[in-house]
């Protein structure tokens, strides 16, 4: 419930606000603010008792959408062969600054039930999944698609080597 009622305040100070973060020519602004809050409410309510999956998702729609939006605009000369208005350095960016972020909280969220191998591998899986789901040349909001393929690259990861590496 708490969490929820962040989201909610958040999302409602981003539209109040929204004339001064909106991009120009931006078409999707409340799709993107929608999207973006969908996706980390929806892993908080289908997995209540893994707020590291939660923790790793905003992380690296956070930090690595971000990164690659600034990485790319100011270094990235080559383009990606299957979506030209993507970057290499973009691509770097984004796994750069958002993988081992993601694995640190997941670590500290989920600790001492979770070894550092295992936060490690967790955080990498969703930030490249989420890095990947970037690059995809669609109309689609960048959020749900870097929000749903982290969650699925952090959950996938956790339950393949939780087993292994716990």
């Amino acid at each position: 419930i708490f969490v929820s009622i962040i989201i909610v305040l958040f999302v409602s100070l981003f539209l109040y606000f929204r004339k001064q973060v909106e991009r120009s020519g931006e078409t999707n602004l409340l799709s993107t603010v929608y999207t973006y809050a969908g996706v980390i409410a929806a892993v908080l309510f289908l997995f209540r008792d893994h707020a590291e999956f939660v923790s790793v998702v905003t992380v690296i729609i956070a930090f690595g959408d971000s990164a690659a939006h600034i990485g790319g605009k100011l270094l990235g000369k080559t383009k990606l062969p299957w979506n030209p208005d993507k970057s290499w350095v973009g691509m770097f960016c984004f796994i750069l600054f958002s993988a081992p972020f993601a694995a640190l909280v997941f670590y500290m969220e989920s600790r001492p039930s979770t070894s550092i191998q295992l936060a490690i591998v967790c955080g990498f899986s969703a930030s490249i999944a989420g890095c990947l789901a970037e690059t995809i040349n669609t109309s689609l909001t960048d959020n749900l698609r870097v929000g749903v393929a982290s969650a699925a690259g952090v959950i996938l990861s956790f339950f393949a080597f939780q087993g292994i590496m716990a």
